[in-house]
């Protein structure tokens, strides 16, 4: 893919669309650093702010996970954790706040699962990475849980 500068869509969205290709078809692995904002700048002839909002792009949508002073790695690469979905359960993903990025240990605004257990009087939460968890829901039959697929960008 390549950046054009007189098409009509902005180039942070084609730069974003260009580095995601590359993850999608793993030529950027998890777990592996992509090029630096210079770099990325100088490869794409773009200015800093185009790299930054690409870069929020593929973080929003849990691609990549940016850590100060070190740079943006693409994600997937940490150990996943199962949980498993008590029945009746809601989940809903969104962006950590920065309270809960800060107890989570993640950079505010990449994505987490928000678990929401209501069986009856005793309501609680569940606050997970969205980026180190793979849901697993029990049969409707009892036996054991059948993990969900994961599903490769």
């Amino acid at each position: 893919m390549v950046i054009d500068p007189s098409g009509d869509r902005a180039l942070y969205k084609q730069l974003a669309d260009v580095l995601r290709d590359l993850i999608v078809r793993r030529t950027y692995k998890p777990g592996q650093m992509l090029p630096s904002e210079t770099q990325l700048m100088q490869q794409y002839g773009v200015g800093r702010d185009t790299v930054r909002s690409a870069i929020a792009i593929l973080r929003s949508e849990g691609l990549v996970i940016s850590k100060p002073r070190e740079g943006t790695v693409v994600a997937g690469g940490e150990p996943m954790t199962e949980y498993v979905v008590p029945p009746g359960a809601r989940v809903r993903g969104r962006p950590a706040t920065a309270a809960e990025a800060r107890k989570l240990g993640i950079p505010e605004g990449q994505p987490v699962m928000l678990f929401v257990v209501d069986p009856g009087p005793r309501k609680h939460q569940k606050l997970l990475r969205a980026d180190q968890t793979e849901l697993v829901f029990p049969s409707e039959d009892g036996d054991d849980p059948a993990a969900v697929e994961s599903v490769d960008p």
